[in-house]
């Protein structure tokens, strides 16, 4: 036998077990003295992501793992998903990933394979450290053939949903808002974008009520912390709502209710996440990124029932749920993003859990067809889907006030169509730049490990992201 090339070696196979001819063709070269055809058909049919592991006298262990059929939308998300599978059965052995015998044929199927093993590979290291996180962004599996430009691609879009998931993962009491805004001028300084964090006296100052009035009740004071990198031109303006602990403020949470708030910052890090990959990529996209943190916190200054706060840009909003916290920094990050002139304005938020998609789909919204499309598109792309949702004019009058411009919750109203009313709420904050708005609810957190994902956050948004503003986004205002 030649050189041994791996511990383990992947071959995926169809749902009847049949080895694609380039996978044995790779193997044979190899030294792999087996039939691998013969194993497979003896393993008989399987259902997608099924593993099975056959070991091979002096070579590597096979492991065999079953690639689905591709669901409409969902272009190459089966690939994903079969070597998500194969490497968390895999665990830290080293392998050889052939993507279905596709690496040559199409540089998609290679990114989405290089993808799915580095998300497959994930497990969350408490007590990490920036160093840490720097030293995760070059994972990935030792590779046979194809584009290595697109296994480049794919590992570095795996990875940085992974540093997403650190960051969402950690206990929040250690990811309070001023941390995160530390953990973000360190990956910047290494991956060379520019951070500015304005602090809870400039955004008292600056009258960012929004945020400000959410953060009152914490210790820990509220931020904004605002990022950038990319070329002149038309830029892209990312939003990602970054509540780290959300205990609802004086509309307290019941403790079950809690039990998944740490992810209240799922969109700063899939916003923070799609700046480290578009580094990483070496994409020169404009982008403009703006997080707004803070600990929704029931202290004794906390924001009451019925009080008033002024958002950037003048807007008022009586506050009638402590609990709507997130639609009040975000429309605050958003006023602040029209001022730089942007061509679009797309926002991350764990807004609601009431847009009744469950916990696979996130629900789009927007002022803009085209805008929303492509952010869709993107969503299939990478596997993380979004349905579009009905900007509904009528359900506005629920949030009149008759002591402000808007109130953030109508407490007399069925919250089936919460996210409805909280896109509502956010729109004049876009200012008529052309907005979409991700809500993404329920589908950030995986309540337990399965054959593809390990339990906690899994990155939701990321590579979304990237894919969007990696496609030509900025362009927008010029296609309009």
């Amino acid at each position: 036998m030649t050189e041994r090339v791996a511990d383990v070696v992947v071959v995926p196979v169809g749902t009847d077990g049949a080895v694609p001819a380039p996978v044995a063709g790779f193997l044979a070269e190899a030294g792999v003295d087996v039939d691998v055809h013969a194993i497979g058909a003896r393993l008989g049919p399987a259902e997608p992501g099924d593993v099975a592991r056959v070991p091979i006298l002096d070579g590597p262990d096979l492991v065999y793992v079953t690639v689905g059929d591709p669901r409409p939308g969902l272009a190459f998300d089966h690939v994903r998903a079969a070597a998500m599978a194969a490497a968390r059965h895999c665990g830290s052995a080293p392998a050889v990933l052939d993507a279905i015998g596709c690496w040559e044929a199409d540089p998609d199927c290679a990114v989405a394979a290089a993808e799915g093993w580095t998300l497959g590979t994930y497990r969350y290291r408490p007590d990490w450290t920036v160093a840490d996180l720097l030293a995760r962004l070059d994972p990935g599996p030792r590779r046979h053939g194809g584009s290595e430009h697109a296994v480049r691609e794919g590992v570095a879009l795996g990875a940085a949903a992974n540093l997403a998931r650190d960051l969402i993962n950690t206990p929040p009491g250690q990811l309070v808002p001023a941390r995160l805004a530390t953990v973000c001028q360190e990956l910047g300084e290494a991956l060379g974008f520019e951070v500015r964090v304005h602090d809870a006296a400039t955004l008292e100052r600056e009258r960012f009520g929004g945020i400000a009035g959410v953060g009152r009740g914490s210790v820990h004071p509220p931020c904004l912390i605002e990022l950038r990198r990319g070329g002149d031109g038309p830029h892209t303006a990312l939003v990602g709502k970054g509540i780290t602990f959300d205990a609802g403020g004086l509309s307290l949470k019941p403790t079950r209710g809690m039990l998944t708030m740490k992810a209240d910052m799922a969109g700063a890090a899939a916003v923070l996440g799609a700046l480290v990959a578009l580094a990483r990529l070496g994409s020169d996209a404009p982008v403009r990124a703006y997080l707004p943190c803070a600990e929704n916190m029931p202290g004794p200054d906390a924001v009451r029932i019925g009080d008033v706060l002024r958002h950037r840009g003048g807007r008022t909003v009586e506050v009638t749920n402590a609990d709507c916290e997130g639609r009040l920094v975000v429309a605050d990050a958003m006023a602040y993003a029209v001022e730089a002139g942007p061509a679009a304005i797309v926002d991350l938020a764990t807004l609601t859990s009431a847009t009744g998609l469950g916990p696979d789909i996130w629900a789009g919204f927007g002022t803009d067809d085209a805008l929303l499309a492509r952010v869709l598109a993107a969503g299939g792309a990478a596997g993380e889907p979004g349905w579009a949702m009905p900007m509904w004019e009528p359900y506005r009058a629920t949030l009149a006030s008759d002591v402000a411009d808007t109130r953030n919750f109508d407490p007399d109203a069925p919250q089936p169509y919460g996210a409805i009313t909280a896109a509502l709420y956010l729109e004049p904050f876009a200012s008529g730049v052309p907005w979409a708005h991700l809500d993404l609810g329920l589908t950030v957190m995986r309540p337990a490990a399965d054959a593809r994902w390990a339990a906690g956050a899994n990155g939701r948004g990321v590579r979304l992201l990237t894919r969007y503003l990696t496609a030509g986004a900025p362009a927008l205002k010029e296609d309009a």
